[in-house]
């Protein structure tokens, strides 16, 4: 029994350590500071070109947002983020290759236009926003519109079991068999490209809206309403509503596209060979019982061979009974021994042990 645990512990330690091992030998040959380069220059050029022209082209704008046909404009307030790259950076940790920058964004916190605390609910609720975005140094205004999936409802996978119990936002709609849920819109994020007739929203490439790459630039995000107030017929609170615009050209943006969403330059080539050597040891540790057992069966085999290349070869085929009876079956008995602990005793040491242990052949 504990031989058995023993195997079937080197088997799942082998199928442990084997992957790690060679993710440390992936990580150790495809170290590649290339890719790392190629976006931390990407992006300390954007940022120059940002502290150098952009930024202060994007600082002297005014932007208002209305939601509903003729419902008041709200003006968005300028703010500013500092990133000090050398204590933390976009990703959240030093990284001192990368160039320090302050990021510029224009938002609105709560309700606006129709956009209320007691916003009707609907499974498809839509709005018109309107954005004018005036250039106060040239007076150039840019408008333009963007429709909002204000609310709607969901299909939610999964059975009435979990759709009541595990979701905590979920329902289970009985006419249709379906569990939903119901949605409202929380954040609209929006960046502008700088054009010469003015600003234009998405990038200068025709790209969505958004200031996610991830989410493929989709402008919007959502939250699920609790079930209880959220039944179609019910109101959506927006109070917690938020709108804000970036420039296509702020870093914080840049930096979201050249890392694909992932705010993550790469690691540096030290860092790559910290990983390799650590899942190397990591993975050499969980194998070692494994090699040991393996190199101690080989070196029994080998010896075991060896052993028996030294035997005396008998030409026996069952015939000659004076044969068998001069080495059968004593000396193969000691041959035996021989094969199995070493021991190759000595011809004293055979006729002493034939005599003792067949004393009728002697008489």
């Amino acid at each position: 029994m504990a031989e058995d645990i023993g195997v079937i512990a080197k088997i799942i330690l082998t199928i442990i350590g084997v992957p790690i091992f060679i993710l440390g030998l992936y990580f150790l040959i495809y170290t590649d500071p290339a890719q790392r380069d190629t976006r931390v220059s990407a992006f300390n050029l954007a940022v120059d070109e940002w502290d150098n022209h952009t930024s202060s082209l994007f600082d002297h704008v005014s932007i208002s947002v209305s939601v509903g046909e003729g419902t008041n404009a709200v003006v968005l307030g300028k703010q500013t983020e500092f990133f000090d790259t050398q204590s933390h950076n976009v990703f959240g940790h030093p990284d001192a290759s990368t160039s320090a920058f302050t990021s510029i964004r224009y938002e609105h916190s709560g309700v606006i236009g129709v956009l209320t605390s007691s916003y009707p609910f609907s499974s498809e609720g839509w709005a018109t926003a309107m954005f004018n975005v005036t250039d106060t140094q040239t007076g150039l205004t840019s408008t333009f519109s963007l429709q909002l999936p204000t609310t709607s409802v969901k299909h939610v996978a999964g059975n009435r079991k979990v759709c009541l119990h595990q979701t905590g936002y979920a329902y289970w709609d009985s006419s249709r068999s379906e569990c939903l849920a119901n949605n409202m819109l929380t954040d609209v994020c929006v960046r502008l490209s700088r054009t010469s007739d003015g600003y234009i929203q998405g990038g200068a490439s025709g790209t969505g809206a958004g200031c996610a790459p991830a989410r493929n630039w989709y402008p919007f995000s959502f939250s699920h309403l609790a079930q209880d107030v959220t039944e179609v017929g019910g109101i959506a609170d927006f109070s917690g509503f938020r709108v804000r615009v970036y420039s296509a050209d702020d870093p914080l943006i840049r930096a979201r596209a050249i890392t694909d969403g992932t705010m993550d330059f790469g690691p540096t080539t030290g860092e790559r060979v910290v990983e390799s050597v650590m899942c190397l040891i990591v993975g050499l540790g969980i194998l070692f019982p494994t090699i040991i057992t393996l190199a101690l069966a080989v070196k029994s085999s080998r010896r075991k061979k060896a052993y028996r290349r030294d035997l005396p070869s008998y030409d026996y085929d069952g015939t000659d009974e004076e044969s068998a009876g001069d080495f059968s079956p004593i000396e193969r008995r000691y041959d035996q021994d021989e094969v199995l602990f070493g021991i190759r005793p000595s011809e004293v040491e055979l006729e002493e042990r034939r005599r003792r242990d067949f004393p009728d052949e002697d008489m």
